[in-house]
């Protein structure tokens, strides 16, 4: 009686220490919400990242459908989706960047990277429009007249600009608005 048995309360003792110590370090299984309580509209919906940012940047329309799929819970549209189901569309503008400020030799310039996004609810082929509001996320950084760490900077402000878009669509789907 011991041999079996002991093995087997041996195995799944293991198998809960693995989900204890994995969901206790933040990570965050498939499915779950991470916290988020999402609004009821949203239970059952998808995310689709489209708009001309999407078109233009498809790795960062991605970043972010994984950020939102991740944090929320919910899943992208075409992995699971049903076809009665609402989809959470976001619309995606094209990112801008611009000049803030240069150094008077004309060596050094502090950008700025802004992310604009419209979340809009479709459900059963009907967007509800003005539902939720236009959300942004920017960030400054410095690059030199010329080289290499120019690019690194440039997507570590792109990446915090996204964090920030990420945050604050959370914070509105979340029923924090």
């Amino acid at each position: 009686m011991s041999g079996p048995f002991r093995a087997a309360r041996l195995f799944w003792l293991g198998i809960l220490l693995v989900t204890f110590t994995l969901s206790g370090c933040g990570y965050r299984f498939p499915g779950t919400s991470g916290g988020v309580e999402l609004a009821p509209e949203l239970h059952g919906a998808t995310i689709a990242i489209t708009g001309e940012g999407a078109a233009e940047d498809p790795l960062l329309a991605k970043r972010l459908g994984q950020l939102l799929a991740s944090r929320l819970g919910m899943p992208l549209a075409g992995r699971e989706a049903t076809p009665s189901a609402a989809r959470l569309q976001i619309e995606l503008a094209k990112p801008e960047r611009s000049l803030l400020s240069e150094s008077g030799s004309g060596r050094t310039g502090q950008y700025r990277v802004v992310l604009v996004a419209q979340p809009v609810l479709v459900k059963d082929g009907k967007e509800a429009r003005g539902h939720y509001p236009q959300v942004r996320g920017s960030a400054s950084h410095y690059q030199l007249g010329a080289g290499a760490t120019n690019r690194a900077t440039s997507l570590k402000a792109e990446e915090e600009a996204l964090n920030q878009l990420a945050d604050s669509l959370i914070s509105i789907l979340g029923g924090g608005l």
